[in-house]
């Protein structure tokens, strides 16, 4: 517990999750048998602590969705703990809403997308696999996490505002943390394809017309994408190429009149790029607005948050700090020759 809860480089090996046929949580009061072994896992660390994995497939929910679900078990334990009554009512902005006919998409979006998750593996197969992206040798691979403080994060955004060139440019926390991981990576890996592709989802519910209910649980996410040449983010001022860049792809998914759809392009538009060999693609996993830190069992808040799946996609992963004070994780699984490089360029401009 306490070599993988420090933000630290470390083996990837060390925090694969271990997912026995079955496991059991046990206490003077009760016994909890956990069968669902390819969904949920806990590992105890004897004397110090344990770690809960959960395993979620992108067919049936989305981030916010899986992450409402640990917010809910949180809050019901929490409450549970200190009493008598074996039932304890969620809060409104808990309760999920299932209600699937307030999306309208009368292109078939959500079938299409739904099927080409459920046929990884093969046509009409309904597989539920865990998607493998071919990373190669992981015994060679380690795990950073990286933190971006407040101050760091009103620096960048100072730095953004000074050189920006076009106007109406978004200089939030999520695009300059998203602009400085980028040209950091590229530059760390020294990326060889001729274009960079750097795709990242936003949540649907409150920018649809008319929007739904901030609860809805299932998949609600639109896809935005920033396309830049490699050598713009080479150059010394790549972050601001990236700052522009972000904020444009936000600003086109918010100005569609149809954002299911254009999700929808969006993804098997994805998909044909994936087979470009000349394209770098990035991708991101989580989100700085989760809340993941603040999930209370009865035992304190976490000391240490990943998104494991990172091994296998080689998706940045964004968290919010476990410091609750507005700063940003940033997960990463890289070679070592790259985190070297990509941990000095974070901190260079910071």
């Amino acid at each position: 517990m306490d070599q993988l809860s420090p933000l630290k480089i470390l083996d990837v090996s060390s925090v694969s999750p271990k997912s026995p046929k079955t496991a059991t949580i046990s206490s003077a009061a009760t016994s909890l048998p956990l069968t669902f072994s390819d969904l949920l896992w806990v590992t105890l660390f004897p004397n110090s602590g344990f770690s809960i994995g959960i395993s979620t497939h992108h067919a049936a929910m989305d981030g916010k969705s899986s992450t409402s679900f640990l917010n809910s078990w949180a809050y019901i334990c929490f409450h549970l703990k200190d009493s008598s009554d074996s039932s304890v009512l969620l809060p409104e902005h808990l309760v999920p809403f299932y209600d699937r006919s307030v999306i309208k998409d009368p292109s078939g979006v959500a079938e299409k997308f739904a099927n080409s998750l459920l046929e990884n593996g093969g046509p009409n197969n309904r597989s539920l696999m865990v998607q493998k992206r071919g990373r190669g040798n992981q015994s060679k691979l380690i795990r950073g996490t990286f933190e971006l403080s407040p101050s760091s994060i009103s620096k960048l955004k100072k730095s953004a505002e000074s050189k920006v060139t076009k106007k109406g440019v978004r200089v939030s926390s999520f695009v300059v943390a998203c602009a400085h991981v980028l040209e950091c990576l590229v530059k760390a890996e020294e990326t060889e394809e001729n274009r960079v592709f750097f795709i990242f989802s936003a949540d649907l519910r409150s920018r649809l017309d008319p929007p739904i209910p901030p609860t809805y649980f299932g998949n609600c996410i639109g896809g935005a994408m920033f396309v830049c040449e490699t050598k713009r983010l080479m150059e010394e001022d790549g972050f601001v190429c990236g700052v522009e860049g972000i904020s444009e792809g936000l600003k086109r998914m918010e100005e569609e009149e149809d954002a299911v759809s254009k999700t929808g392009r969006l993804f098997f538009e994805m998909q044909k790029m994936v087979k470009d060999k000349n394209v770098r693609i990035f991708t991101l996993a989580g989100s700085h607005r989760f809340d993941v830190y603040g999930n209370d069992f009865g035992w304190g808040r976490p000391k240490k948050v990943e998104i494991v799946s990172i091994d296998e996609t080689g998706a940045i992963s964004l968290t919010e700090s476990r410091n609750k004070n507005g700063g940003i994780e940033i997960g990463l699984v890289l070679n070592q020759t790259v985190m070297d490089a990509f941990a000095s360029l974070f901190a260079r401009r910071l």
